[in-house]
């Protein structure tokens, strides 16, 4: 069996991409890496990690105080334990105004009124060819980012139509887990929030911020650049 975290960026209405990405990890596995997650947030002090609050040292978080030597080293740590759990990641960005544009208002209601949606049904493609040339009859289970109102009704909505495609795959083999209660999510957090700068970067030319650069470089080059698609 193997769990894939699902977590979103740029979601919020003043960005202007969004960006959805997936991390495989094999259920197995999954015990090892909170044992080690706990002796890293012991190590850092801190109850749970969130990529832009530590770069950003939000004041009213955690990560008041720190200065640039621990964040680039919690970032390395948190990477590290990304890559050595997690078997293969996918990020998909969508631009929101090509998808306003190109996209028929009577078509959302399928398709989906929110960006990450349509983010999220291209990261499921990406990953049914992955379990299918790599994980063939083996079950998935799919955990998501807490979502609540229209958007959570709307990835239910969808993943319902993905059950018409791949009967007994989605239903009842998803669900909404809060971040920092689950440390793969923290770890997916990490591979969002790079994704997100490499999207802005790529779509708007938006300089990457130094340590999202960093991060998404060792993402991209890990395993002769065939880990993250």
């Amino acid at each position: 069996m193997v769990n894939v975290y699902i977590d979103d960026s740029g979601t919020a209405p003043s960005q202007r991409i969004a960006i959805a990405s997936a991390l495989i990890i094999p259920a197995i596995r999954i015990r090892r890496l909170e044992t080690e997650w706990s002796n890293f947030c012991t190590k850092y002090e801190i109850s749970d990690f969130h990529s832009s609050e530590c770069v950003s040292r939000n004041p009213k978080k955690q990560f008041a105080g720190w200065d640039d030597i621990k964040v680039n080293k919690a970032l390395s740590r948190v990477g590290q334990i990304t890559k050595k759990y997690g078997v293969r990641a996918f990020s998909y960005a969508v631009k929101k105004t090509d998808y306003d544009d190109l996209m028929p208002e009577k078509w959302k209601d399928f398709a989906g009124k929110h960006h990450y949606t349509w983010a999220i049904k291209h990261v499921l493609r990406l990953l049914r060819d992955w379990d299918a040339s790599t994980n063939p009859n083996n079950p998935v289970e799919y955990f998501f980012d807490w979502q609540e109102g229209e958007p959570r009704k709307e990835i239910e909505r969808m993943m319902s139509h993905e059950e018409i495609v791949r009967p007994g795959k989605y239903e009842e083999h998803y669900s909404f887990s809060k971040r920092a209660e689950i440390p793969a999510l923290q770890c997916t957090d990490l591979l969002a929030w790079s994704s997100f700068s490499r999207a802005r970067h790529f779509f708007e030319n938006t300089p990457m911020n130094e340590h999202a650069e960093r991060v998404y470089i060792d993402f991209r080059d890990h395993r002769n650049q065939s880990w993250l698609t």
